[in-house]
């Protein structure tokens, strides 16, 4: 987790925490939406650290306003991570 406390979001990091523990019952898509500034990327990052402290590989996209209207080009961030299978 990170090193400076998150403040207030308890209840949505609470569910973020039994998304996780719904994980090993088959696969899943965490989404988190919300106005500017609401603190979702704090929400995402302690939510992906927490998914990486189980073990788990995450793949996270976080496109900025502008690529909002190029559907797939979070799939570059997606991807780019990935080792080829060999």
């Amino acid at each position: 987790m990170s090193a400076v406390p998150m403040i207030g979001r308890s209840a949505e990091f609470g569910q973020a925490e039994r998304f996780l523990d719904d994980l090993p019952c088959g696969s899943r898509c965490l989404l988190l939406e919300g106005e500017v500034g609401i603190g979702k990327s704090t929400l995402l990052n302690e939510a992906r650290a927490s998914a990486t402290d189980r073990g788990y590989r995450v793949l996270s996209a976080s496109p900025i306003e502008s690529e909002v209207p190029l559907e797939f080009a979070a799939f570059a961030d997606l991807f780019e991570i990935v080792p080829e299978s060999g």
